[in-house]
Order: structure tokens, then C-alpha cells, then sequence
């Protein structure tokens, strides 16, 4: 959803539907995590109700940057779909900060931070359940980690 003004709103989950009714296609939309672009205003995203915690962990900071809070997986089913749920985040304000959730295969999955505070939830589908190991907060314009929370598995 857009709204013009001085406020944007920004949908961080978008799914869908594609419905065919008497010759005539419909898609029906729906989001989850709403944030107001420049607001300071953080985001409140509710703990997943669903599904199974298999990785939390503490965030250290790292390269300088001061970064607090906590990370938790869960996992949703054993199709490999898996929420990342950050709770109480502080990090310090810049564009390009990115979420990268990495396995203990060493496979990353980077995903853009929606706010620099609060908290936050990722949906992440994956072809198959995997084993965590962390998840940092990385700045793409300085090209470092600002934080990492080392997993423990559940």
C-alpha cells in the first residue's frame, strides 16, 4: 500500500492469490509487517504463533558500530519455510544495512533491514530444512558486519 503525502507505507510481505471465477481471473492480496518509511516509528512485528524455535542467539557487535538484540529461527514446516525473527534491535541508522542468515552449509541468504529499531519479522523459503549457524547485520556501503548473533540450535 502506498499513501501520498509525507509518509510512505511499505509492505514487507506481499502474497497472493490468483482466483478464476466465471471466465474472469481476480487476484486477492495480501501483506504483514507495514512500515512507515522515514517515521521513527519501529516496527512491532508479533512473535510467529505458528511453528517451531530452532536457532536463537544474541547479537555482538562488531566492527566498531554498537548493535543489540536478539535473533531467532523458526521454523514454520518441514517444507524448509522458516521465519527470522529479530526482537529488540538497535543498530545504527543507515541505508543499505542487510539481514544475512547463514547455514552451517555456509550458504547466505541476504535479506534488506526493514528499520534500524524494534521488532522484526523475515519469511525466508528454502528448498529444504537447514541448520543455522548465524545472523549478522551487514552495511553493503562500508562492505562490513556491524553485528552477528551466533546460533544455538533448540
Amino acid at each position: 500500500m502506498v499513501t501520498l503525502g509525507s509518509r510512505v507505507n511499505l509492505s514487507v510481505v506481499l502474497t497472493f492469490r490468483r482466483l478464476r471465477c466465471f471466465g474472469f481471473t481476480f487476484f486477492l492480496f495480501s501483506a504483514c509487517g507495514p512500515i512507515h518509511v522515514g517515521s521513527p516509528v519501529a516496527p512491532n512485528d508479533l512473535a510467529p504463533t505458528s511453528g517451531t524455535i530452532v536457532a536463537q542467539g544474541s547479537f555482538q557487535s562488531q566492527g566498531g558500530q554498537t548493535v543489540s538484540g536478539t535473533a531467532t529461527v523458526y521454523q514454520i514446516d518441514s517444507a524448509g519455510n522458516y521465519v527470522i525473527r529479530l526482537a529488540g534491535l538497535s543498530v545504527t541508522q543507515e541505508s543499505g544495512l542487510q539481514v544475512i542468515a547463514v547455514t552451517k552449509a555456509a550458504q547466505s541468504y541476504p535479506l534488506s533491514l526493514r528499520a534500524n529499531s524494534g521488532n522484526q519479522n523475515y519469511s525466508l523459503g528454502l528448498d529444504a530444512p537447514v541448520v543455522w549457524k548465524q545472523i549478522n547485520i551487514h552495511s553493503t556501503l562500508k562492505n562490513t558486519d556491524y553485528g552477528e548473533a551466533l546460533l544455538s540450535s533448540n
